[in-house]
């Protein structure tokens, strides 16, 4: 499979970049996502919300480790998801 399209090329389609490293790397950011303990409705879940993310956010050019920012977005995401659920939860 080919490197996971950054923004290399004149025009980069998001959603292709990110299905593209979702395809590639599913099994890692699935691995990152149970070491946090996350049940597993959940954890279908929050990589939805990360293929969301890589979509809005694309990998930017400079990184030089793709599983490195991959785990770190993927632990920022799981951060984010639970203040929101934590947030909503004090509201209701």
């Amino acid at each position: 499979m080919p490197e996971p399209c950054l923004k290399t090329d004149s025009f980069v389609d998001p959603v292709k970049c990110a299905a593209q490293i979702i395809d590639e790397y599913e099994d890692f950011i699935r691995c990152v996502i149970r070491s946090q303990n996350i049940t597993n409705t959940s954890e279908d879940d929050l990589l939805q919300d990360f293929y969301l993310e890589m979509i809005s956010r694309p990998v930017p050019d400079n990184i030089r480790s793709i599983k490195s920012y991959l785990y770190r977005a993927i632990i920022n995401q799981i951060s984010d998801s639970y203040r929101k659920i934590s947030m909503y939860e004090k509201k209701n």
